[in-house]
């Protein structure tokens, strides 16, 4: 990860620092779409084809079936693209006549 090659000899400047959020932001957003989706769909069909099922959960627990894994899942794919940024942030350096 402390690879010279890859490290920048300044920082970030505030443009570059947005565009990391940034790209955490949207990336953090299409996975809990994504794990939402997947998670809404098997709490459907379980309350759909198990009474069990329907009678167990009452409409707050069937919601954090479907609401905390697409949390975790934005939590985790934003982290991933801070960290990588921080590993090797050459996608985010502006052009050089861009800074002043």
């Amino acid at each position: 990860m402390l690879n010279p090659d890859r490290m920048l000899d300044r920082r970030l400047s505030q443009a570059e620092t947005r565009g990391i959020g940034w790209d955490a932001g949207l990336g953090g957003f299409i996975a809990a779409a994504i794990t939402g989706a997947y998670a809404g769909a098997a709490v459907v069909w379980a309350n759909y084809s198990s009474p069990r099922f329907r009678k167990a959960f009452g409409v707050s627990g069937k919601l954090a079936m479907v609401v905390t894994p697409a949390f975790f899942a934005f939590l985790l794919k934003s982290h991933l693209v801070v960290a990588y940024a921080i590993a090797d942030n050459r996608k985010y350096i502006a052009p050089l006549s861009d800074q002043r």
